[in-house]
C-alpha cells in the first residue's frame, strides 16, 4: 500500500461520493514559496471532504493500509496542517 494519501484513488472515491474535486485539483499554488508542497496541498484537502463524509477511516482501510496505523495519523495531522497553512496564505 501506499505510503503517502494515494491522490490517484482519493479522487474517483471522493467523486463516487458525490464530491467535486475539480477545486482541489485546480488549486494555484503558484504564489506560495513552498511548491513542493503542492501535492500535499492537495492531500489534506483530499482528508478534510473525506472526513466531511465521515468516510476517513474506510479509505485508510481500503486504499491506504501502511504497516504503521501511527504512521497513517502522523500523515494525515501534516497534511492537514500543510492545508491550513496554505489556506491562511491564499487570503
Amino acid at each position: 500500500m501506499a505510503t503517502q494519501l494515494p491522490l490517484k484513488m482519493a479522487y474517483p472515491y471522493l467523486q463516487r461520493h458525490g464530491v467535486n474535486i475539480n477545486y482541489i485539483k485546480e488549486l494555484n499554488t503558484d504564489a506560495w514559496t513552498k511548491k513542493s508542497y503542492s501535492s500535499s496541498v492537495r492531500r489534506g484537502y483530499v482528508i478534510r471532504e473525506l472526513v466531511k463524509l465521515h468516510m476517513l477511516e474506510q479509505f485508510i482501510s481500503e486504499h491506504w493500509n501502511q504497516d504503521s496505523s501511527k504512521t497513517v495519523r502522523s500523515s494525515v495531522e501534516r497534511y492537514l496542517r500543510i492545508a491550513n497553512e496554505f489556506d491562511g496564505i491564499k487570503k
